[in-house]
């Protein structure tokens, strides 16, 4: 059997051992919408063997400077080496996947944070709107004439004294 076999058999074992580590099992493919609306192969530990065979070559061909293809001889350096590099790039692509499914939680996260501030910004300015007798359209006060709300003079607790009287907590009890 031809070394470049051997050595990227070895990645793709690597990639698999990766897999299982890193997932606790073996991964099946999955399609996914990402943040845009597009679907996404997540490929699994079929991405994870495949990368880890890409790794396993590149790394018996940049570090072996006589590697040829028709070479029958098999030597454990480059075999090792190989499962050791399918591992770490196995890795890289779990951590690319994770890293884009982390970004779309995050971005419909941001989206709904953004929906709820949006939403009370427009609440506020409509609960604002004073009338006659420092209340709103709604008969609540006006907000503007509490303590600290346009004036800075009295940005200042109105509870003040009750927490100055207050002793600090103390751990343990």
């Amino acid at each position: 059997m031809p070394e470049w076999l051997v050595v990227t058999l070895a990645g793709g074992a690597g990639g698999m051992a990766n897999s299982y580590i890193s997932q606790g099992g073996f991964a099946l493919p999955i399609l996914f919408s990402d943040a845009r609306g597009r679907r996404v192969l997540d490929p699994g530990v079929l991405g994870s063997i495949f990368i880890g065979m890409i790794a396993g070559i590149a790394l018996w061909a940049f570090n072996n400077p006589s590697a040829s293809f028709a070479d029958t001889d098999i030597n454990p350096g480059p075999v090792v080496g190989a499962l050791i590099a399918g591992v770490g790039g196995g890795r890289f692509l779990s951590s690319l996947v994770e890293r884009s499914q982390l970004e779309t939680k995050l971005s419909r996260t941001t989206e709904a944070l953004q929906n709820v501030v949006a939403a009370t910004l427009l609440a506020d300015e409509q609960d604002e709107s004073p009338t006659e007798g420092g209340k709103t359209k709604e008969g609540r006060d006006d907000k503007s004439k509490l303590p600290g709300k346009n004036n800075p003079e009295e940005n200042q607790c109105a509870c003040r004294a009750a927490h100055e009287s207050q002793e600090p907590a103390r751990w343990p009890p």
